[in-house]
């Protein structure tokens, strides 16, 4: 279906065929605009959707999209943004239970939020628009004072203001205060809400919930997504006024773990919109400041007053069989899909694909995760001979093989990454090095001790895990209370000295 419309206008359906045949009926008669209708049907039964059916059939400004369950109003309307949005510079969201009364209500919206760039989203008199702290909306304290949020059974708004996503469906669930959270989300952009007085729109309200069994507990949920609300705006709810939270991460100390915090603050600023977030650590060349890290070093929390304080130090020991950087999520409470989980690396680094660079770093930080040093050297030497082009990093010098150039100690992190970033292979212990291999794409071939790779190795990362998962004790780091160096049970280290070279070798052969 090709073409610009004015508005796609998207209407969610769930039983209920008379109220649904009103409003679509009413929405013809009145509407003036050049419009793509867009019905989400939640798997209504055949009456209701023979019915939306054959209006699609009628009318070829009509799309019908059946939904194998019912998804919910959030899901629904999101997954019609997503695929349509794009048809038309404005976005429409209807209830099924609104009865259209005014000639050209979809123009005098338009009309309205062409009036001024300022104005993102608009919709008709409502009888509440204020959020109360517990996250649910009244009627104003004041009456005639602007809405705080425009309700999401009838709204028109900006699409190039709404963005890549229309309602919160990570932290938000099916429905309820969903409306609240996009007019604060557009608030807090700088954009302006506006109810249309003079446009008749007859509102039923909560039909499909008053008349239909739902098959979950919707009451909890809507309270779920009252606290998520009243959580995400908390600064709102107190000054009334969109004011950045002020989000303070604490994680000390190790290199590694350090870089791990990365998709938390990632993560932290999508769950609460203009956060600024400052990291306490003491390693700050991971996080060159950035439009979501405004500051980091190790006195960070002496210098400001933070609205949340989330500490990392001991996250990941204190859940001990959890991939750290779930650990530091749950610690965090928030929720990082699969490909989020991997740290990206904030400065600036090029790189050379087919420069056949192997860099090496043979230090394994602790003797549980050191694989011996006279087989390091012979495989570096085996690289070598293949014809790599061997750099040696890390910061000990006792640690270096003689076998490549040496770069050991005396150079900044940003230099050591920008080596790791040119290289064709990282090879080393699992540490803090080989999280930022993989958060550049360099592929990794890495030796495992007394740390299991599942709890170290990031999503969609190019990772070759080497580790003696067979033996009785594997995995030792992660058994008993919270600890951050591990002593070997059996005292010959077997997970590392059962690995040769020649296995390392094959290994390596088979990967590359």
């Amino acid at each position: 279906m090709a073409g610009k419309y004015d508005v796609v206008i998207s209407l969610l359906v769930y039983n209920q065929p008379e109220v649904t045949r009103e409003c679509i009926e009413s929405l013809f008669a009145t509407s003036k605009s050049n419009f793509l209708l867009v019905i989400s049907d939640n798997n209504s039964r055949p009456e209701t959707s023979d019915y939306l059916k054959s209006v699609a059939d009628l009318h070829e400004n009509v799309i019908y999209v059946r939904n194998d369950e019912n998804v919910g109003f959030i899901r629904a309307h999101n997954s019609v943004y997503a695929a349509y949005s794009g048809m038309a510079d404005y976005f429409c969201v209807l209830n099924n239970d609104l009865v259209f009364k005014s000639n050209g209500w979809d123009k005098i919206f338009i009309s309205a939020l062409e009036s001024s760039p300022a104005i993102a989203q608009v919709g008709p008199v409502q009888a509440h628009g204020y959020i109360n702290a517990k996250g649910i909306g009244i009627p104003r304290p004041v009456k005639r004072s602007p809405p705080e949020y425009i309700g999401g059974s009838c709204f028109v708004a900006k699409v190039a203001a709404i963005g890549e996503k229309l309602f919160e469906s990570k932290y938000m669930k099916f429905a309820f205060a969903e409306d609240a959270d996009l007019s604060f989300r557009l608030r807090a952009s700088g954009k302006q809400i506006k109810e249309i007085p003079g446009v008749e729109i007859q509102h039923k309200h909560h039909v499909s919930f008053k008349n239909e069994k739902l098959e979950f507990d919707f009451k909890a949920q809507e309270q779920a997504n009252q606290r998520f609300l009243i959580d995400r705006w908390q600064k709102y709810m107190r000054t009334r006024s969109f004011t950045p939270l002020q989000i303070l991460i604490i994680r000390t100390r190790a290199l590694g773990d350090s870089f791990m915090v990365e998709p938390v603050a990632r993560e932290l600023v999508n769950k609460y919109p203009g956060a600024h977030v400052y990291i306490q650590t003491a390693c700050p060349e991971w996080f060159t400041p950035c439009d979501y890290i405004k500051e980091c070093g190790p006195n960070v929390r002496q210098k400001r007053r933070f609205d949340i304080v989330i500490d990392l130090d001991m996250a990941y020991e204190r859940n001990p069989k959890m991939h750290i950087v779930d650990a530091y999520a749950k610690t965090a409470m928030i929720e990082l899909d699969e490909e989020q989980k991997t740290p990206r690396y904030l400065g600036a680094v090029r790189q050379q694909p087919g420069s056949k660079i192997a860099v090496i770093n043979a230090e394994g930080s602790w003797d549980s995760r050191q694989w011996p040093l006279d087989r390091i050297k012979d495989f570096a030497a085996y690289l070598k001979g293949r014809g790599y082009h061997v750099k040696e990093v890390g910061r000990t010098q006792a640690l270096y093989t003689g076998v490549g150039k040496n770069l050991i100690g005396g150079r900044n992190l940003a230099t050591i990454n920008q080596i790791i970033a040119d290289a064709d292979l990282y090879f080393g212990m699992d540490g803090g090095l080989a999280h930022f291999a993989q958060a550049v794409g360099t592929p990794a071939l890495l030796i495992f001790g007394c740390t299991n790779p599942k709890y170290r190795v990031h999503p969609g990362s190019k990772v070759k895990a080497i580790w003696r998962g067979d033996l009785p004790c594997s995995g030792c780091h992660h058994d008993g209370p919270a600890k951050t160096f591990t002593a070997c049970k059996t005292g010959n280290h077997e997970c590392l000295t059962g690995i040769t070279v020649d296995q390392v070798i094959r290994e390596f052969e088979a990967w590359i």
